[in-house]
């Protein structure tokens, strides 16, 4: 995370949770869909299988594809985020 919000570790699973729900919604799960749509005809474009649109070039889809990728990877990173935001429990010996 950029650490511009200050999260407790109550948030941070209330958080998580709220995202799991998400990653299992239909709704969701028709968006993911429709990006992984997007995402295959911009790549097509790239490779040159399909042709570009007038107007269009190389890098303004390569930057189409990035963001289509982060907003589908999204709920997913930020799970991981805040797992990793998450203090280690010193508490169990490693060795036992």
């Amino acid at each position: 995370m950029d650490g511009t919000i200050e999260l407790t570790t109550e948030e941070k699973k209330a958080r998580t949770a709220a995202l799991a729900d998400l990653l299992n919604h239909p709704g969701w799960k028709i968006l993911v869909d429709e990006l992984g749509g997007d995402i295959a005809l911009t790549e097509a474009k790239l490779f040159g299988e399909a042709p570009l649109a007038e107007g269009e070039t190389v890098e303004g889809l390569r930057r189409e594809r990035v963001d289509r990728m982060e907003l589908r990877d999204l709920p997913k990173n930020l799970i991981e985020e805040y797992a990793e935001d998450e203090p280690e429990d010193v508490s169990q010996e490693v060795y036992d």
